[in-house]
């Protein structure tokens, strides 16, 4: 029986991070004030995965990710075509949790040395993704770093519209909004140290080539599997910017690093709280991972999704369902918002 591995012993301090994360947030509110009088100031919103700026008619929504060591696993099976949903999936679906509409990204691929064969395509599935977001590419820059890395490491940032009377939000949510969790059946593109080092210490260094599934696919198959790409889904259910929506929704949060309960409560206001009811159960290959790597129900929890990969908060949860299965995105009621 392989002995139980947490987040922190794979790499990953998340105590130390959000400490880490609290003092950078708080050296860049302090910045907030730098246009408070001049057009394009910033405006402080918890809750909302996403800045906001204010250009007089209208908020722009601007934030920034990368895939994270999920390059590594594409590095090992030499496949880079799938990492682009990943990079527009984390900074588009952050944004649109404000209830924004993505518009236009810039990304950054930093490299040990450049390769057109890995370049072409990486970019020709983040051209895939963003074709299916309707989001331009609008900047990029490629870096020879080859005394700082090995490999890559590909970030982007993100610019959405929204409209002001649309932000959503903890100041929405009200006692008796039903949680929807919008479900994924695979990693996406967080938790893999965690996922990367429980693995190979039960199966090795090339535990990517080690078969996962009864249809033959390894674990770096399964690792590989593109992200889920919520924003299309929930750029029709809210409207977006110009657009009728689907349903009432008062706050939506992506579900990453934190898990479900951590990523929640950021959209849940002071004096309420969640009553959850049955969670769904996790991916296969995820059980599977615990089982195999030793990874405690609390830290996977923690570091992975456990196969919700967005929750929308909502005064009307029959009609997100029904617009969910218009699009075939799987859906189930997670909880309800309770007074604390």
């Amino acid at each position: 029986m392989t002995d139980p591995i947490s987040y922190a012993e794979a790499g990953v301090d998340v105590a130390r991070g959000d400490r880490a994360s609290h003092r950078a947030l708080d050296h860049a509110r302090r910045t907030f004030g730098f246009r408070a009088d001049r057009a394009g100031r910033a405006v402080h919103l918890d809750g909302v995965f996403t800045g906001l700026i204010d250009v007089g008619p209208f908020y722009l929504a601007l934030n920034s990710d990368g895939v994270g060591s999920k390059a590594l696993v594409a590095q090992a099976l030499g496949r880079y075509d799938t990492l682009g949903w990943d990079l527009l999936a984390m900074v588009a679906d952050d944004a649109a949790c404000a209830g924004a509409e993505p518009s236009a990204m810039v990304n950054t691929l930093d490299v040990e040395r450049v390769d057109e064969a890995v370049v072409e395509p990486l970019m020709q599935g983040l051209e895939d993704a963003c074709r299916e977001a309707r989001v331009s590419v609008v900047g990029g820059e490629i870096a020879e770093l080859r005394d700082q890395l090995k490999g890559f490491s590909w970030s982007a940032a993100l610019i959405g519209l929204l409209r002001k009377d649309r932000v959503l939000g903890p100041h929405r949510v009200q006692p008796g909004d039903t949680v929807v969790g919008l479900l994924t059946g695979n990693f996406r593109a967080n938790g893999f140290t965690l996922l990367r080092k429980a693995l190979e210490r039960k199966l090795g260094p090339d535990w990517h080539a080690s078969p996962c599934t009864g249809d033959g696919r390894t674990w770096g198959d399964v690792a590989l599997e593109p992200s889920r790409l919520f924003t299309p889904f929930i750029v029709k259910l809210t409207g977006g910017f110009e657009g009728d929506p689907l349903a009432a929704v008062s706050a939506l949060a992506h579900v990453t690093g934190g898990g479900l309960e951590g990523n929640v409560s950021r959209v849940i206001p002071k004096g309420c709280g969640v009553r959850w009811g049955t969670l769904p159960e996790p991916p296969e290959a995820m059980a599977r991972a615990m089982r195999v790597g030793g990874v405690s129900l609390d830290e996977a929890r923690l570091a992975w999704n456990m196969g919700v990969g967005m929750a929308v908060v909502t005064p009307s949860p029959n009609e997100v369902l029904a617009a969910a299965a218009s699009m075939q995105v799987p859906a189930e009621i997670l909880g309800k918002v309770v007074a604390a």
